[in-house]
């Protein structure tokens, strides 16, 4: 039996920044894994040739005797190599860096604000994104993948699908703009 790898990332990392200058603020949290492994489930069903319908294009590029500089196995009705069953052909490197928050802002100096006679005392306009930028070898939708808890009340099996991408939607990227007025 051959060792592919673990689930659980070697290490995992996070750097939050803050930096102030004139007004202007920002702040980052980057965050991270690495060393770990995923199985891309999702390529199983589209690449996997399983099915006759609803495959992905890397289908297009199978193996034929007129192709055969290719990894994509040949495609047949009733796959009789099994050539979808698992193994390492959809196992794929899980490591990635994060920008999970970025926040800019500009607080408006006091002098500025002397037109409210003392009413507002603090004035800022801010700028926030979250799940900004993943660099990522993964080809799946996110390789932040979770758990499936289909049943979590003390079965042993539960830890069988933890590093599986069942396809589940990714971590959604945001973009809010807003005003803090203090008074």
């Amino acid at each position: 039996m051959k060792d592919m790898g673990s689930f659980l990332p070697k290490f995992t990392y996070g750097l939050n920044l803050g930096a102030t200058y004139k007004g202007f603020d920002l702040t980052m949290f980057i965050q991270g894994v690495q060393g770990n492994k995923i199985y891309n489930g999702t390529r199983v069903i589209t690449e996997g040739m399983q099915r006759l319908f609803n495959s992905g294009t890397a289908v297009m590029d199978a193996w034929t005797p007129e192709h055969t500089n290719t990894n994509v196995p040949r495609a047949v009705t009733g796959d009789p190599n099994s050539n979808a069953r698992p193994s390492d052909r959809f196992l794929e490197d899980g490591s990635y860096l994060r920008i999970k928050n970025l926040n800019i802002g500009y607080t408006l100096p006091a002098s500025l604000l002397g037109f409210t006679n003392g009413t507002v005392k603090k004035f800022r306009i801010y700028f926030t994104a979250q799940n900004l930028l993943t660099v990522t070898k993964y080809k799946g939708y996110d390789p932040e993948v979770g758990s499936r808890n289909i049943n979590n009340n003390g079965d042993p099996n539960r830890f069988l699908v933890q590093g599986i991408d069942y396809g589940q939607f990714p971590q959604p990227r945001t973009f809010i703009g807003g005003v803090q007025v203090g008074l």
